[in-house]
This record gives structure tokens, sequence and C-alpha cells, in this order.
């Protein structure tokens, strides 16, 4: 992230809960909320939640079957028109398919693959040895016919695959586009990916690719079958290109002729990212675990991917020792920052006030943390949010700094109250206050982008990332400045105003709250005052004749 990202993003952090922070600016101690949220703003809690969510072996598996799918066409393949088909027709289909075609598109080899990673080994199932002839042939029989029901099929319906389908087959036309045709749950219509006019070329070439692959599941047809192991030799990785014609029945790998060797450099380092082949299978894990649409599940995937080298997202990941690491160094940035203010201020340091900052700071930090984590799970107003912004935008950060800035200002609350230098009534009238203005201006801006309207006359619901917050910081400024309006700048102002605004009417509400309170208190005590002078003159009313002292008194000499 830039420094301009960084500053921009706490910027609308400090907009978003102007109100809170200001309710408190008497407080020497707003120094710590505000730490807490441009530090949890800062982190990406939400992409380190969503690497846990994901295994290592499963990052391995789709990272060896992207190396392997690279040296197939780069490499092997180079000769001859070979194209990569989609092989899987369940969890245990093929890992690779390719199909050799003539000019005419016709297919005239095939080519089945299997990647291996480190010390996996071919497995053994009902069918036989893993790559064995009674394992891949079932399967490709079993895609021949996918693709005969496909080719016979009446289609109506036309679009491009989601992410997960129930099937999926493609096939290559003549001028070299991929089209496909999928289901989306099983025993449904099938769908095709292209157009209309495309249909029938497709589905031809569907019925002669699912004739050869039945030629090649009943053993009719010779087809190549190749496992390739992928091995980590420090940043290295080396690759071993197997000939699987005849598969030995104990899986090892070492005792199939060796057709290819070669090393991929840096794979491992400390710059080196994940191939970028395989967003595509983070994305399929994170939208079977997350309620979230294919493309938040495509952008978070390349989120994730980006964010650490390919060796750290290889290893095992703990989402709470991640949050509690990052929690301690908030912390211990409080505490510097609060004894930095002490020195300042008073020219001695209090250590155990900087002590209670750091506790505060890190609760908050991971209050914040875990409000990053909320926006994949919750309801309208934060899907909003992160439609608007996108997974990487300002909303996640937004949402973290300012649950960090309201849970601050609440502990340091619950400190003052502990201390006894704040009323319960008190208390509930500053956690009001903190909480009333992130929450109106968090409100506003969902509202907004859930049902306004832009410049264009698109609903900004419609819209996504950039152009979707460009539109509903102009709608809440008034329009473009095209349009005669304030644009995104005004957008900002109107937030932080929302902001004050929310915190002012609290602020009011409890001091004419208050006020009549008192009013109350001092007709009570007018009340009490006019009994008791009613029963004073009353009392005097009863004894009207002066009392003599001597009468009632007597003098009791000293001994």
């Amino acid at each position: 992230m830039s420094i301009i990202d960084s500053m921009r993003n706490s910027i609308t952090i400090l907009l978003c809960c102007m109100g809170g922070v200001l309710a408190h600016a008497e407080n020497s101690d707003n120094v710590i909320p505000t730490t807490s949220g441009v530090y949890a703003a800062a982190q990406r809690t939400d992409i380190v939640w969503g690497r846990g969510k994901i295994s290592p072996n499963a990052i391995k598996g789709s990272m060896g079957e992207s190396f392997a799918s690279k040296v197939y066409t780069q490499r092997v393949l180079k000769s001859g028109d070979w194209k990569t088909l989609t092989p899987r027709s369940g969890p245990q289909g093929l890992d690779h398919l390719f199909i050799q075609t003539n000019k005419d598109g016709l297919p005239t080899d095939l080519l089945v693959g299997e990647s291996k990673y480190n010390t996996s080994r071919l497995g053994k199932t009902l069918s036989g040895i893993q790559m064995g002839n009674g394992w891949t042939a079932p399967r490709l029989a079993k895609l021949g016919i996918h693709y005969n029901s496909a080719a016979t099929a009446n289609i109506w319906q036309f679009g491009a695959p989601p992410l997960k389908t129930a099937q999926e087959i493609n096939v290559f036309l003549t001028n070299g586009k991929s089209v496909s045709f999928w289901k989306p749950v099983s025993g449904k219509e099938w769908v095709f990916s292209g157009t209309r006019q495309e249909l029938q070329e497709a589905q031809r070439l569907a019925k002669v690719y699912g004739q050869y692959m039945s030629a090649a599941g009943t053993n009719r047809i010779t087809y190549k079958k190749r496992i390739y192991h992928i091995k980590p030799e420090g940043n290295n990785i080396r690759v071993a290109v197997y000939d699987a014609a005849e598969v030995p029945l104990t899986g090892k790998l070492k005792s199939l002729p060796l057709m290819d060797s070669f090393c991929i450099k840096d794979a491992f380092s400390d710059t080196a990212k994940l191939p970028a082949a395989t967003r595509d299978d983070i994305a399929k894990i994170l939208k079977g675990k997350l309620p979230i649409s294919d493309a938040e599940a495509l952008k978070f995937a390349e989120e994730i991917r980006t964010s650490a080298s390919a060796r750290d997202l290889t290893r095992a990941y703990s989402f709470g020792k991640a949050l509690a690491k990052s929690s301690s160094i908030a912390a211990l940035i409080g505490m510097g920052v609060d004894m930095g203010f002490q020195l300042f201020s008073s020219g001695d340091i209090n250590v155990s006030q900087a002590c209670t900052a750091a506790g505060i700071v890190a609760m908050s930090t991971g209050a914040g943390g875990l409000a990053q984590v909320m926006s994949k799970n919750v309801g309208l107003p934060v899907q909003s949010l992160t439609k608007v912004f996108g997974s990487s935008g300002a909303a996640i950060r937004v949402l973290g700094g300012g649950a960090a800035v309201a849970t601050a200002l609440a502990l340091i609350d619950v400190k003052h109250l502990a201390e006894g230098n704040m009323t319960a009534q008190q208390f509930s009238e500053s956690v009001a206050l903190a909480f009333s203005g992130p929450a109106a201006s968090g409100l506003a801006f969902a509202m907004v982008a859930t049902w306004g309207t832009a410049s264009t006359g698109a609903a900004i619901s419609s819209l996504s990332g950039i152009a979707a917050y460009n539109a509903t910081m102009a709608s809440l400024g008034g329009g473009t400045l095209a349009a005669g309006g304030g644009g995104v700048l005004a957008g900002g102002a109107v937030l932080g105003g929302v902001a004050i605004a929310a915190t002012a009417a609290v602020y009011i509400g409890y001091s004419i709250y208050q006020t009549a309170q008192d009013s109350e208190h001092i007709r009570g005590s007018i009340e009490w005052m006019k009994e008791k002078a009613n029963m004073l003159q009353a009392w005097r009313n009863m004894y009207s004749k002066p009392i003599r002292i001597d009468e009632c008194c007597q003098l009791v000499p000293a001994n």
C-alpha cells in the first residue's frame, strides 16, 4: 500500500469517526483511539483471515498444477496444435487434459496429466492405481458422455460459467476461441458460454470430442499419459516429467521412465508470488466457504495471492496468532506514543498509564481486525460498503479503523468509570457519543451506495470498485463537479458533517434530558422546602406563647 493510500484511508477513518473523537477532545486520552484506528486501518485482517480458510496443501496442489500446465504447453507440447481442456467432472477428476487438433479443429491426439507435489505418491483407488489404465479410462469415458450429451442438447440458456459448476466442458472453435458447456447443478440443462451463432459449430465439435474420448476410454485408441513431480529445493522448484504409460502398483514415481527434468528458479523466494493461475482455485475455495459473489471471491483471491510470498502461503497459518501478533505490535506503538505525549506535556512518564494505554490499543486493534473479518459475513450495510469500495478498498479499512476508534473510546470511558472519575450516566452518555458518529456516517454511506443513483442514471449498486466509490461520494456531495455538485471531496465533508451532526444530536439529547432531570430535582427540592416551611409554621402556631428557659431548664451545678 502506498503512502498516499495510507493517508487517504486514515483521513477517511477520521472523517467517519470525527463525531466520536471530537466528543472526547477534552480528554488527553484521545491519542489512544487515533493510534488504534490508524493502525487497524493499515492492516488487512480480512486477508489474514482469508488465508486461514485455505489449506496449504490446496495451495500446493494448485501451484503444482499451474507449473505443470505451463510446462506442458511451453516445453513438452510445444510442437503441434495442443489445447487445454477442462478435465474435471468431479472432485476425483483428471488434473490435466490436452487435445491436439488439425486445421479443421478435429482431434488427432490426447494427453492426460497428473501433478504430484513433494512427497505425494500415486494413490490406490477402487478402479486401480492412479494414472493406471483402469483409473484414466473410465474418467475419459465419462467425459465422452458429457460431450455427447452437450452435443445433442436443446440449448436455450446462454452465459459465462460461474466459479463453481456441477459439470463443465469446453471445445475450441476453428477461430481458436474456447467456449464452454456447463451445468449449475447436476441434472439441469446445459448452458452455453458462447453466442447463438457459435452454438452449431460448438455442438458439432463437442460430438467429435465426445467420440474421441469415448474411444480413448474404451481403449480403441491410444493416448499419452504424463506425471509431473513438483519438488521444492530451497527457493527453487524441481520439476520431473515421467512417462506414465505403465504405472507400477507401488505408485513410486522414480520407477517410471524420466522424460524431462528442469528447475524453476526463485519460485519460493521472499519476493516470489503464487502463479496467477492459482487465483481461480483459491477463489473457488473461498466461494465455497463464504457468502460472497464470484467477482468478490476472485478479487479476494487475488489479494490473498499477492499478500505474501509463495513460501509463506504454502505454510500452515493461524488467524488467531496473526491477530494476537498485530495487536501486540499495536500495543507497543500505543505505549510509545503515550509515553511521548506524557514526556512532551509534563516532562515525566507514568509507566502505569502507558501500560493501560497499551492494553486499550491492543484490544481496540483486535476489535478493528474482527470488524474487517465481519465484512465477509454480515448483512446489507457492510455488504454495500464492500461492494462499493471493493474487497481491497477503503470500506474494509473504515470498518476496521472505525471499530478500533469507537472501541478505544469506550474502553477509556470504562477506565474512567472504574477510577470513579465518571458516573454511570456520564459513562452511558460518553459511549453513545463515541459510537453515534461512526454509525451515522457508515449508515449514510451504505444507504446511498445501496439505493442511490450515479450521475449517468445507473444505480450505484450496479457499479463496483472506484466507480462505485466515486459515484457514492459524489452523490453525497450533491452530484459530480460537471453536474454542478461538490464532487467526491464534498461527499467526504458531508460524511464528516453527518458524524458531527449525529454526535451533536446525541449530546443535545442528553443535555435536554439532563436539564429536565435538573429541573425535576430543583422542583422536588422546592417542594421539600415548602413542606418543611409549612411544618415549621404549624409548630410555631402550636406554641404561640413564648417559652421561658428557666421554666423548662434547670442548671445543674458542676461537681
